[in-house]
């Protein structure tokens, strides 16, 4: 299974989220909180420019998440 990064994706690319724990404890405390786990399918909304945040829709919500960040988190495409 090929595993890419989220800040990888370009808009309108799913991606199931496989791998999470490289986070610190504090933005992975915020992702659990807006129910984003292992598991879940995200799609990138848009990228903002100059290394600005990523939008991602997950679970019928938009979140804006910064761009170090969604280089952290491993996905496979969906």
């Amino acid at each position: 299974m090929q595993t890419y990064l989220l800040a990888n994706l370009q808009a309108g690319q799913k991606g199931k989220i496989v791998d999470i724990k490289q986070m610190s404890m504090e933005t992975h405390r915020r992702l659990l909180d807006l129910d984003i786990l292992e598991g879940s399918v995200v799609k990138i909304v848009r990228k903002f420019p100059f290394g600005g945040p990523v939008e991602i829709e997950v679970n019928g919500q938009h979140i804006g998440i910064r761009r170090q960040d969604a280089e952290k988190i491993e996905v496979t495409f969906v």
